[in-house]
């Protein structure tokens, strides 16, 4: 019975649970909690083919080893959310003659422009799309792509726009 009486946790009764958690070596378990947006790999497939005669096939799919860390600290537990990038692989032809095929991600905006590191390493790549409109009526293919940094309201627009050549230009522009 003493030996009971002995062990009713009465010395726990004045810690906190942070320090319990570390008298027992579980505090890191409970102290971080860890997201993953979006939370599981996604793939959306498009294939059009235009009056003007291209044939365009994007597949946007998510990065799943490639993403920007948020940490955020409430109430001694540290918020980690890992925002993943989108990729997108475009084949563009004419004719059945591929006259563009790459992935587009943010290594593909680097090799264009370096100047974008800096806005790179904090944003991400949320969406490439093909500006059906515009492609239509022209004799070049445009692009969309959108790039987020996490938790702001700050974006950029991009047009990629490929000539028949299959040779194209990078413009930032205001969303439309």
């Amino acid at each position: 019975m003493i030996c009971f009486a002995s062990c009713d946790g009465r010395d726990r009764m004045h810690k906190t649970p942070k320090e319990v958690l570390q008298e027992n070596k579980l505090l890191d378990s409970f102290s971080e909690k860890i997201t993953y947006f979006p939370e599981v790999y996604n793939e959306i497939i498009t294939d059009t083919v235009l009056s003007n005669g291209y044939q365009i096939h994007i597949k946007n799919y998510i990065d799943m080893n490639h993403a920007i860390l948020k940490t955020t600290t409430v109430d001694s537990i540290s918020h980690k959310k890992y925002f993943r990038n989108s990729m997108a692989e475009v084949r563009i032809s004419d004719q059945n003659n591929i006259i563009f095929k790459d992935v587009i991600d943010k290594a593909f905006f680097l090799e264009l422009d370096p100047s974008l590191k800096s806005f790179f390493e904090q944003a991400t790549l949320d969406d490439v799309w093909l500006d059906e409109a515009n492609s239509t009526i022209s004799e070049k293919i445009i692009l969309r792509a959108l790039f987020c940094k996490p938790t702001t309201t700050v974006c950029v627009f991009y047009k990629i726009i490929i000539d028949r050549d299959g040779q194209y230009t990078l413009e930032e522009y205001e969303g439309d």
